[in-house]
């Protein structure tokens, strides 16, 4: 949120006549500067999310529950994964049209979620 203000600040700048008008050596200072905070926000993130990732698979919590782990890795979600691929090679060999029968993965794990959800729901 804060990185957008080195921008805003040169922009009133301009406005206000505390520099020339096109000063591009200001601009190129104030997007630099906007870039680093991005980038450092982004890191600080990235680094968080790791580490929260970590813990909750050493302590088995979230996602990384056992109860969860065997609802996907249920023997149903096995055979619905091998139908998956041979649908897409199926596919794919007799239409030889690999440039959108990539679009089966994204669709097929959307389907999956919602079959592991379904078998959570029953197995209640």
């Amino acid at each position: 949120m804060l990185s957008a203000i080195p921008l805003i600040m040169g922009a009133l700048a301009e406005e206000i006549g505390q520099m020339r008008s096109g000063s591009d050596m200001y601009y190129a200072i104030c997007v630099s500067i906007f870039l680093g905070l991005v980038a450092s926000g982004v890191y600080l993130i990235v680094n968080t999310s790791i580490t929260w990732g970590g813990l909750q698979k050493l302590l088995e919590e979230g996602d990384y529950r056992r109860s969860t782990k065997e609802k996907a890795n249920s023997p149903i979600m096995r055979i619905y994964w091998i139908v998956v691929l041979a649908l897409y090679l199926g596919y794919s060999f007799i239409t030889m049209d690999w440039g959108r029968s990539w679009i089966i993965w994204p669709v097929s794990a959307i389907l999956s979620a919602v079959i592991v959800e379904i078998m959570k729901a029953r197995g209640k």
